[in-house]
């Protein structure tokens, strides 16, 4: 474990302008692209779609929740107080894009390749970015409990104040990552975070980590 002072990092900047039109219908079917909009209580839940492209979007107290769109692709979009809970998109593209505040319980985006993306209190438990590869990505605050980021590539990722309970890091790849008064209460593949930077304001809560570094070396503690 590594503990250092907390650093300055980047911030995630999408291009939206602020006079987009608003909408409150948004068509999610095959080959769909859809741009330069607000949308607005928008329900696209249980969509089944594959190819679409959401490019320069705000998205506020809308609706995917349930969806399953293969291959999607999002740039410069953002997400506010949105419903993404069990949205599947796996081998999707997320490029500059923000989601704050969203539900995203068992949210899926395996194989994914996501980009100066920042993920701000989000519920997110059993959420999985499963073989995805994370460059340039943030994560705020919010509930991960029980979420899959096995085999997950993270390339100068940040995680800050976010609850990692039960959350299974096996077979991540890690070439530059870093925790920031995070909880890692029974985290598995603990050891496939070598190379993290791990920090806490209280030095004290990290004995938090002894139990799940202990059980990545195959170590028993007893009482």
């Amino acid at each position: 474990m590594i503990m250092t002072p907390r650093r300055g990092i980047w911030s995630v900047s999408p291009s939206i302008p602020a006079d987009l039109p608003e909408v409150s219908q948004v068509s999610i079917v095959d080959d769909a692209v859809i741009t330069d909009q607000q949308v607005v209580r928008a329900d696209g839940s249980g969509a089944r779609a594959r190819l679409v492209d959401l490019e320069t979007l705000r998205w506020h107290g809308s609706s995917l929740s349930g969806a399953q769109i293969d291959k999607l692709s999002l740039t410069d979009c953002a997400f506010t107080e949105c419903d993404l809970a069990v949205l599947a998109a796996p081998e999707s593209s997320w490029n500059r894009v923000l989601l704050a505040n969203c539900r995203m319980s068992g949210f899926s985006a395996a194989g994914a390749t996501v980009q100066y993306v920042e993920v701000t209190d989000a519920v997110a438990d059993l959420a999985s970015w499963r073989f995805a590869r994370l460059t340039r990505v943030r994560f705020t605050g919010g509930r991960w409990t029980q979420a899959d980021f096995v085999g997950t590539t993270f390339d100068d990722v940040v995680f800050t104040d976010c609850d990692l309970t039960r959350a299974d890091f096996s077979q991540a790849v890690v070439k530059k990552a870093r925790f920031d008064n995070c909880r890692f209460d029974g985290v598995g593949g603990m050891d496939s975070l070598r190379r993290s930077v791990i920090s806490y304001d209280d030095p004290t809560d990290a004995l938090g980590l002894l139990g799940p570094m202990a059980h990545g070396l195959g170590i028993t503690l007893e009482d």
